[in-house]
């Protein structure tokens, strides 16, 4: 079972490209402003084969991501898609809100085995 999260912003998808020599470095011609404080919201989702669960938008209210908040929010879809699925592996990065102790006994009561 393939894990992410991505950050995702609203908007304009582009990027702004600037072609300078070497001496116009700090030329204000040549800088291009980057827009502070965007707004984005970050995305949660998993897949293994052709199925996929349900995606996670990471609520503003719900604060910063922690192991406790990991474990209540997505564990709780991991554990969805494993327990109909039991000979699935968890792939996931090593956020610390992935390796936490909390989660890590969360996932081995619910019998999520992780990849790493």
């Amino acid at each position: 079972l393939w894990t992410d999260e991505t950050w995702v912003e609203d908007g304009r998808h582009s990027r702004e490209w600037v072609t300078r020599s070497t001496s116009q470095e700090y030329n204000a011609d040549c800088v291009g402003e980057k827009p502070k404080n965007r707004v984005g919201w970050m995305f949660w989702g998993c897949f293994a084969g052709p199925e996929k669960s349900p995606g996670l938008f990471w609520e503003k209210e719900w604060g910063s991501i922690n192991s406790q908040k990991y474990c209540d929010k997505i564990i709780s879809l991991i554990d969805g898609m494993v327990s109909m699925r039991p000979w699935l592996s968890v792939m996931q990065d090593n956020a610390p809100a992935h390796t936490a102790a909390i989660t890590m006994e969360d996932k081995s009561q619910r019998l999520i085995q992780p990849i790493f």
